[in-house]
């Protein structure tokens, strides 16, 4: 099997994009942020994609700091191991969302 070609696959992301074809784009993009979860510019574009496509849920009639359930493969292992603690945190022991 070929090594990943991330250049490669960055180009035909791009030129999907300035294309319109954002299915397409986003599965590029999916790919680029599979293999370096940590590039945060794939991850932000691939972030905007999803958002103008509407495949990211977003709360509706909450303000704006309510948090957004994230897919699993969009986080890096280390955000995935700290949302799983919080998720297993007592309830007393969580820091409220609003003080006052």
């Amino acid at each position: 099997m070929p090594a990943f070609d991330r250049a490669r696959s960055l180009v035909a992301a791009e030129k999907f994009v300035k294309a319109g074809k954002m299915p397409e784009a986003i599965a590029e993009y999916k790919k680029l942020a599979d293999d370096n979860p940590r590039d945060m510019n794939v991850v932000n574009k691939l972030g905007d994609l999803l958002v103008r496509a509407g495949k990211v849920p977003t709360p509706s009639g909450s303000s704006c700091g309510s948090p957004i359930s994230m897919p699993g493969w969009l986080l890096p292992q280390s955000h995935r191991d700290v949302q799983e603690d919080l998720q297993d945190r007592p309830e007393e022991s969580r820091v409220p969302a609003e003080a006052g």
